[in-house]
C-alpha cells in the first residue's frame, strides 16, 4: 500500500486531473436543454422551450420539469450570462457540497484526528469518472445527491434536533421539486425513521418534506387548467414511456441492476462494493439500522419508480455506497490482494476515462467559434433546424431554432431519415438545416456532400457541417 505522503501527492494528482477534465468542457445535449429551459425562464418568467416547440405544448409552458433546479440554473445566467462554462456550475457547485459532507461525516465518525480513511474517500470521489463527469454537467443529480445525503446527515448524524429534522424534510422536499426522482429521499427518511422508531420525528420529518414539496406546483395552479395540462403532458412526455407503457417498465425493472453496471466507470465502483460487502458479510449486521433502512429505502424506490436504468443515475447512490464502505471496512480493516487489485482497476478506470474527456474537451474545444462561422453561410433571421448544442453563444443570432430533437421525439426515435426530416423541417417552416458530422452526429443525417434533400438544397458543406436552405 502507498505510504501517506504517497497517497497525498496520488490525491493532488487526482484532483488537478479532474480540474483538467473542466476546462473548455464540451456542452452535452442535456446542457443546452436545460439551458435553454431556465433561459427563458428568466427571459419571460416561465419554464418552456423553443427547440422542442409543437411537441406537448412545451413552447408555451413546460409543466412537468425539474423546477428547482432550472430555477437555480437561470439564477447562474441571471450572473454570469448564458456562455457554455456557466451551465456547467450547477453541477460543480454541489459536488462540492457533496464532497464536504461525506468529509463532515468522517469527521463526526471518529475520523478527524486520522488521515487514512479520509485520504481514502478523497481517492474514491476523485478517481470516480462517474462523479467528475457529472460534477461538471448541467444535469440535476448531483444537486439530488446533495439534498438527499444532507438530509440523511440532518436525520442520523450529532445531536438530535427537531431543528435538524424540519431540515432534513426541506431537503428532501427540495430534492422532490428539482426533480421528481427525489422522491426517494422523502421515502428514505420515512422509511428509516419509522423503523427505529422515531414517531415524532417522522411527523415533523414527512410535514417538512410534504409542505416543501408543493413547491412545485407554483407554476401549475398558476396555469388554467394546471392540473390537466400536467397530466396531459406527463403523459405524452416521451422520457416518461418507459415508466408508463406496462411491457417497458417490466423490462426497466428487470434490467435495473444494469444502472450499476452500465460501464467501466460504473463496475469499478460496484465491483468494490460487492468484494466488501462479500468480504464483511458477516458485520452487516452491525451497520446502523438506519444507514441500511435508508439506503435499502432509496434503492428499492427508485427500482419501483424509474423510468429508465441509466447510468447517470448512480450518482444518487454513490455518497451511500461510499459511506457504507467505510463502515464495513472500519468494523474490520483487512487488506488482501483482491482489494488491492479493485483499488488499482478503480484508479485505472478513473484516470483513463478522466483522459478520454480531456482528449474529447480538446477535439471539440472550438465548438463556439465553429459555430459562430457558419453565420455568414446561413440566412439572417430564418427559422433553423439544428443540433441542441447550437444554443450556446447562437441561440439569440436567429429568429426561431427547431432541435433535431424534436424531429427525432416527434416520431419516437423510429425509422427515422434524412428525407423525412426534411419534409418535417418544411412543415414548420423551417429555412435551413445544420448538420455535424463530427460532434452528436446522428444515423439520419444525409450522406455526406449530398446536394438536394427536397425542397432544400446544399449550399455549405466544408467537410464537417452542412447547410442546406430551402428553395
Amino acid at each position: 500500500m502507498l505510504s501517506r505522503t504517497q497517497s497525498i501527492y496520488l490525491i493532488l494528482f487526482l484532483v488537478i486531473l479532474a480540474i483538467a477534465t473542466y476546462i473548455e468542457r464540451i456542452p452535452s445535449g442535456d446542457d443546452a436543454w436545460f439551458a435553454e429551459q431556465s433561459y427563458w425562464l428568466l427571459k419571460d418568467g416561465v419554464i418552456r422551450s423553443e427547440f422542442f416547440r409543437g411537441l406537448n405544448n412545451w413552447e408555451t409552458k413546460l409543466l412537468v420539469s425539474h423546477k428547482l433546479f432550472l430555477w437555480f440554473g437561470a439564477a447562474l445566467m441571471y450572473c454570469f450570462g448564458t456562455d457554455w462554462p456557466v451551465v456547467h456550475f450547477s453541477g460543480l457547485i454541489f459536488f462540492v457540497i457533496l464532497i464536504a459532507e461525506l468529509v463532515y461525516y468522517l469527521h463526526l465518525r471518529g475520523e478527524n484526528g486520522k488521515t487514512t480513511m479520509m485520504l481514502v474517500l478523497l481517492f474514491l470521489i476523485f478517481a470516480n469518472r462517474l462523479l467528475v463527469k457529472m460534477s461538471f454537467q448541467n444535469r440535476p443529480e448531483m444537486m439530488l445527491a446533495a439534498f438527499g445525503f444532507g438530509a440523511f446527515l440532518l436525520l442520523f448524524t450529532g445531536k438530535r434536533s427537531d431543528w435538524k429534522v424540519l431540515g432534513a424534510g426541506i431537503l428532501a422536499g427540495l430534492a422532490f421539486v428539482a426533480h421528481m426522482n427525489g422522491i426517494i429521499y422523502l421515502v428514505g427518511g420515512l422509511v428509516s425513521l419509522a423503523m427505529i422508531g422515531r414517531y415524532k420525528s417522522l411527523a415533523v420529518f414527512c410535514a417538512a418534506g410534504f409542505l416543501t414539496s408543493l413547491l412545485y406546483l407554483v407554476d401549475i395552479v398558476d396555469t388554467p387548467d394546471g392540473l390537466s395540462k400536467w397530466y396531459l403532458q406527463f403523459t405524452n412526455d416521451p422520457a416518461a414511456g418507459n415508466g408508463l407503457n406496462a411491457s417497458k417498465k417490466m423490462l426497466q425493472l428487470i434490467t435495473y441492476p444494469r444502472l450499476f453496471f452500465h460501464s467501466p466507470e460504473q463496475v469499478a465502483l460496484s465491483a468494490l462494493f460487492v468484494y466488501i460487502g462479500w468480504k464483511q458479510w458477516p458485520y452487516v449486521k452491525q451497520l446502523p439500522l438506519y444507514l441500511k433502512a435508508y439506503s435499502l429505502a432509496i434503492f428499492f424506490s427508485f427500482w419501483v419508480i424509474t423510468k429508465s436504468n441509466s447510468a447517470m443515475y448512480m450518482v444518487l447512490f454513490i455518497p451511500f455506497m461510499i459511506v457504507i464502505l467505510y463502515e464495513l471496512y472500519v468494523l474490520n480493516p483487512f487488506v488482501t490482494r483482491a482489494l488491492k487489485t479493485l483499488m488499482v482497476a478503480y484508479l485505472v478506470i478513473g484516470v483513463f476515462g478522466m483522459g478520454q474527456l480531456i482528449w474529447k474537451n480538446r477535439e471539440f474545444s472550438d465548438l463556439p467559434e465553429k459555430y459562430e462561422s457558419l453565420r455568414k453561410h446561413i440566412p439572417e433571421d430564418g427559422t433553423g433546424l439544428v443540433p441542441l448544442t447550437f444554443f450556446f453563444n447562437e441561440y439569440e443570432e436567429y429568429e426561431q431554432l427547431f432541435s433535431h430533437e424534436n424531429y427525432k421525439l416527434s416520431y419516437n426515435k423510429q425509422n427515422l431519415s434524412a428525407k423525412q426530416m426534411a419534409s418535417w423541417g418544411k412543415a414548420r417552416d423551417v429555412d435551413f438545416i445544420i448538420y455535424d458530422y463530427e460532434f452528436l452526429k446522428e444515423n439520419f443525417y444525409p450522406e455526406p456532400g449530398t446536394r438536394h434533400l427536397p425542397p432544400y438544397q446544399l449550399t455549405f458543406y466544408d467537410g464537417r457541417f452542412a447547410i442546406y436552405e430551402r428553395m
